[in-house]
């Protein structure tokens, strides 16, 4: 069975290890890959209701810079978890956030 993947790599290793973790005998079976699948697709779906944004008449740094604070605000200022959140190098996060703050 084929299905999108909404989230990031370090999600996906997440997931990974959940059906690891899941699994009773030396192989994942299909049954138990697809409940840990269904509850991060539901998990994932609630994340993004109410929680859009707005992207009308925005150009794509102001876009950008939007999801960074708003990541950023979710993970409590931890910016580590903020770029891994969102799949970049802590250093290329801090140089984004730079540019932000001095335009």
């Amino acid at each position: 069975k084929r299905a999108d993947w909404y989230g990031n790599i370090q999600e996906l290793k997440s997931a990974v290890e959940k059906m690891c973790h899941a699994a009773t005998g030396p192989f994942i079976e299909r049954m138990e890959a697809e409940h840990i699948v269904t509850e991060l697709g539901k998990t994932a779906d609630a994340q993004s209701l109410g929680s859009g944004i707005d992207i009308s008449g925005k150009t794509l740094e102001e876009i950008e810079r939007e999801v960074i604070w708003r990541v950023l605000q979710e993970e409590g200022q931890n910016q580590s978890e903020a770029a891994k959140r969102l799949g970049i190098n802590r250093s290329t996060l801090w140089r984004k956030l730079k540019q932000t703050t001095s335009e």
